[in-house]
């Protein structure tokens, strides 16, 4: 069995996709690994599957639809041999041997699930790498309802966070695009809810796991890079499409800590303000262009 098992999601990014494996073989020495690359029904002219044939330590699956980052993820899991479980994305890379020091950290306690390295943008810069879980509060103070001052808000209703410190320290939730998770977990307590087809998957994994007891952490004295924005991007944009997906996926968060009928109101509410606004957008958009 190897020691570890890192999953890459592909969509639209064949030439990222190279990177990250390339930066996986590049740096990653001491331990054994395999590398799972799953392509989430690009479209026709992809050459990925010839592409990672060259590539060692490598296997690659391509799936019928597009399923979804989460859904992607446990295919190439039940796929998987390590006692590890690497997210990578697609449009991440390496940088240094984060993943050996990563696997080192998580061995010390039985309750430690996943564990992430600092990131960084493509331009070296701090990028987001963990949050504090969804609340029902930020929801409504974002849809103008309620107040939360705005020291509150960067701080402990902050879902999207940079590391601003050098020693471990327990999260609330990490990033699904570096997370290193015991596969013992996993085989516990189950991946990513089939439900999200993406957005909020990873923070609604860290919350069952937490829920169950368990732990998750930032490891910030290792760094890697996550570009960001590569692949979903270029599928839904960042209209009223990718607004109901994220929506949505906040109404399935939402359902751990409301009960569902507070959380289909909630998501009904949300949904007619997003609604209002794209057709303020597309009324602006019609009287410009006359």
């Amino acid at each position: 069995m190897n020691k570890i098992s890192i999953l890459i999601v592909n969509y639209n990014t064949d030439d990222l996709t190279i990177q990250a494996v390339d930066s996986v073989n590049k740096h990653v020495k001491e331990i054994q690994y395999e590398i799972i690359v799953v392509d989430n029904c690009s479209p026709k002219g992809t050459n990925l599957k010839n592409r990672i044939k060259k590539c060692p330590n490598t296997s690659f699956y391509q799936l019928d639809e597009n399923i979804g980052f989460g859904r992607a993820n446990n295919y190439g899991f039940k796929k998987s041999t390590g006692n590890y479980i690497f997210l990578l994305n697609s449009d991440a890379y390496l940088i240094e041997d984060c993943i050996t020091p990563l696997i080192t950290f998580l061995e010390k306690e039985n309750k430690y699930a996943c564990v992430t390295p600092d990131l960084l943008d493509s331009k070296g810069n701090k990028n987001v790498v963990y949050g504090n879980f969804l609340k029902k509060e930020k929801i409504l103070n974002d849809l103008g309802i309620v107040k939360i001052e705005r020291e509150l808000l960067e701080s402990e209703y902050a879902i999207s966070l940079k590391c601003d410190f050098d020693v471990v320290k327990e999260v609330d939730y990490i990033s699904g695009a570096s997370m290193l998770i015991k596969r013992k977990v996993i085989d516990e307590l189950g991946m990513f809810n089939p439900n999200f087809f993406m957005y909020y998957e990873d923070m609604d994994l860290c919350f069952k796991f937490k829920k169950h007891g368990y732990k998750n952490f930032v490891y910030p004295n290792v760094k890697m890079v996550h570009i960001g924005g590569s692949s979903w991007g270029n599928e839904f944009g960042n209209g009223f499409n990718s607004s109901k997906i994220i929506i949505f996926s906040r109404y399935l968060f939402l359902k751990n800590i409301m009960n569902n009928g507070s959380a289909l109101s909630l998501y009904i509410i949300m949904y007619v303000y997003e609604l209002k606004r794209a057709l303020f957008s597309l009324k602006k958009f019609i009287k410009n262009d006359k």
